[in-house]
């Protein structure tokens, strides 16, 4: 049975192991855990919320890239005016490949997936807020008005925003009010 929402069973079995899908694909796999596209991270089962993951990954055929050679923490390359990387510089990455490159690749994607990512995230955390599944509400406010908005910082296929694999364990929600 899955607990969404549940702030005991989230602190005393979610939390108890700081990586419950481990630190690699191969481990999360085995774990039945779930690759969120959105947020690049790997969640166990009562941790995420299917539907929405999967409504998310099948709203458009997302763009995302790696410069070649270059970890994360490396200086990434400098970019056109204004933080737009050059196309012509990177090598393209299929969104089902994301899950297997590890958490030292900085990967890039487009302001198009970053606006998308951040109406997303706020859907995901009010669902959270209501007892739909858990997770941080934190500083998404920010993401949110921009997506809302819809800046006009950059051209939805600039490429200018980082993403990160990573695995972490499920977060207990706060007191919070929709």
């Amino acid at each position: 049975m899955s607990p969404f929402g549940d702030p005991v069973w989230v602190k005393d079995k979610a939390l108890a192991n700081h990586y419950p899908c481990g630190q690699d694909a191969a481990t999360a796999l085995s774990r039945g855990c779930i690759f969120e596209l959105a947020t690049g991270t790997w969640q166990p089962p009562a941790c995420t919320h299917r539907e929405q993951n999967d409504f998310f990954s099948s709203q458009r055929e997302w763009e995302f890239f790696v410069y070649e050679n270059l970890t994360l923490g490396e200086a990434h390359p400098q970019t056109e005016s204004g933080g737009v990387h050059d196309r012509r510089n990177l090598r393209a990455v299929a969104s089902h490949d994301l899950p297997h490159l590890g958490t030292n690749v900085q990967v890039w994607t487009t302001w198009e997936f970053h606006l998308y990512r951040c109406a997303w995230l706020w859907k995901r955390d009010v669902l959270a807020a209501n007892g739909n599944i858990t997770g941080p509400i934190g500083g998404r406010q920010n993401c949110a008005d921009e997506a809302l908005m819809k800046e006009n910082k950059f051209a939805m296929g600039d490429v200018v925003a980082g993403y990160r694999l990573r695995f972490l364990s499920c977060s207990v929600p706060p007191n919070f009010v929709v």
